[in-house]
């Protein structure tokens, strides 16, 4: 909400009124929608790094302890 506001007031300023019109609402919106793309991909990325190291690092370990 918070980002919403800051967007607005940033808008309000360059038009130089306090109208904000529905179109720079919108751009606001995809620009958001850009970004949680951009967040998911990198949450699914750290998901399948974490997934494929896990065994490897259950492995090394194994062999760790038994060494000592």
């Amino acid at each position: 909400m918070k980002d919403i506001k800051r967007i607005a007031k940033e808008y309000k300023e360059k038009n130089g009124n306090e109208k904000i019109t529905n179109k720079e609402l919108l751009w606001y919106m995809i620009g958001e929608f850009d970004e949680l793309k951009t967040r998911v991909t990198k949450t699914e990325t750290r998901q399948k790094m974490f997934i494929l190291l896990l065994p490897i690092a259950i492995g090394v370990t194994a062999i760790i302890m038994r060494l000592i």
